[in-house]
C-alpha cells in the first residue's frame, strides 16, 4: 500500500482495514463534490461557546457546549 501522509497515526487495526479492503489510494472527490453544511446556524451555536444554561438564556434551541 502507498503510505498517506497520516500512516503513521494509524491504529494497527485501522492499517489491517485499509489492506483487507485493499485500498492503495485516496477515494478523490468523483465527478461532481458537494459541500454539506448542516446545522450551522447562530441559534444552534451562538455568537460564542457557553455553557448550555448560559447559552439558552440567548439562543432558546442552543446545544451550548454539548
Amino acid at each position: 500500500m502507498t503510505k498517506l501522509s497520516w500512516y503513521d497515526f494509524m491504529t494497527e487495526q485501522d492499517k489491517a482495514h485499509d489492506e483487507l479492503l485493499g485500498k492503495k489510494e485516496l477515494a478523490g472527490f468523483g465527478e461532481t463534490p458537494a459541500l454539506v453544511l448542516i446545522d450551522i446556524y447562530y441559534s444552534v451555536l451562538g455568537f460564542q461557546r457557553l455553557p448550555i444554561m448560559e447559552s439558552v438564556q440567548t439562543w432558546p434551541m442552543s446545544t451550548g457546549l454539548e
